[in-house]
């Protein structure tokens, strides 16, 4: 069980940003199926944060029922990990990339640290 917390890359979730059509933005963790929108992409990033820590903290809480759940028990690499961040910095980079606790740009919708993907 070790080895499948080992490599970091291997449970490092990615977030996809939905451009909205009113300009705020839709943040979508697929990986625990956890999603935010804002009106600025700094905005959706802190709503984002703040639901993930939520659900991170309600799995850990209900771990001995979503163990016996296929696509809950999946969740447990990234929960995990989510889980081992040292505060919010280290958090953030986890979810959009060690460029978006410094970026000052949040609200131009261009940001390497978080994938742009067209709604399915």
């Amino acid at each position: 069980m070790a080895r499948l917390y080992a490599d970091e890359n291997s449970s490092r979730p990615v977030v996809d940003v939905l451009p909205e059509d009113d300009g705020g933005f839709t943040l979508w963790l697929r990986e625990l199926n956890v999603a935010n929108t804002g009106p600025t992409l700094g905005e959706a990033r802190r709503d984002l944060l703040a639901a993930v820590r939520s659900y991170v903290r309600d799995y850990i809480r209900q771990f001995d029922f979503y163990r016996h759940l296929t696509d809950l028990a999946a969740q447990a690499p990234y929960v995990v990990r989510l889980s081992l961040a040292q505060g919010d910095g280290e958090l953030i980079d986890i979810l959009f990339g060690a460029s978006a606790a410094g970026d000052a740009s949040e609200s131009s919708g261009s940001d390497p640290g978080v994938e742009t993907r067209a709604p399915s």
